[in-house]
């Protein structure tokens, strides 16, 4: 039998790279399992930056982003890009 069958690269085919860059530029990195809600991404970012959830927004492709939503959902590939934007109340 040759050998021929090759395994799958599972770290690079279940993980993603996604920058969240902020209104002022700032950028965070993170790293996730495409199948994980962005639930886990929202809440890492704000507790980094001591914002309650709630405060923000996160867009990809100009779209919000639900947290219950994966990467794959949205069909993020290799270093995405979010938008984080504070969150406008009101309207009247």
């Amino acid at each position: 039998m040759a050998e021929t069958d090759q395994k799958p690269d599972i770290n690079a085919s279940e993980h993603v790279n996604i920058r969240v860059v902020a209104q002022d530029g700032n950028v965070v990195q993170f790293k996730i399992k495409k199948k994980a809600q962005l639930r886990k991404l929202m809440t890492a970012y704000t507790e980094r930056l001591g914002l309650q959830e709630g405060s923000v927004i996160f867009l990809y492709d100009g779209l919000r982003i639900q947290r219950e939503q994966t990467p794959n959902d949205l069909g993020m590939e290799e270093e995405a890009q979010l938008e984080v934007m504070m969150a406008q109340e009101g309207g009247g």
